[in-house]
């Protein structure tokens, strides 16, 4: 059994993860809730919209927020690779070779 880490699909997924937090990020889904319930004053709906769209603002950050570290975590795993890849291959190189 072997394993083969592929560095550049890891740091091709965390620049998809970090495009899809930039992308959502710059959404606001939750502003047709808040623009309805200003069409409703002093109607329990109006609460509730306004209620809804802070829990969607609140997710949509805490999701932002974890695409990025993701994309964090991605990186790493791939400058790790990269460094664990060239060490194998400088002590590799710097072996003596044995006469055939």
């Amino acid at each position: 059994m072997s394993f083969d880490a592929e560095i550049g699909d890891l740091r091709a997924s965390a620049e998809a993860a970090r495009s899809a937090a930039d992308q959502t990020g710059a959404l606001d889904p939750a502003a047709a809730l808040r623009s309805a319930s200003g069409g409703l004053p002093g109607s329990t709906a109006a609460g509730v919209l306004g209620q809804v769209a802070a829990r969607w603002d609140a997710e949509r950050t805490r999701w932002v927020t974890r695409a990025r570290g993701y994309a964090t975590d991605l990186d790493a795993a791939a400058t790790r690779y990269a460094a664990s890849d060239g060490a194998a291959r400088d002590a590799f190189l710097a072996a003596p070779q044995r006469p055939r």
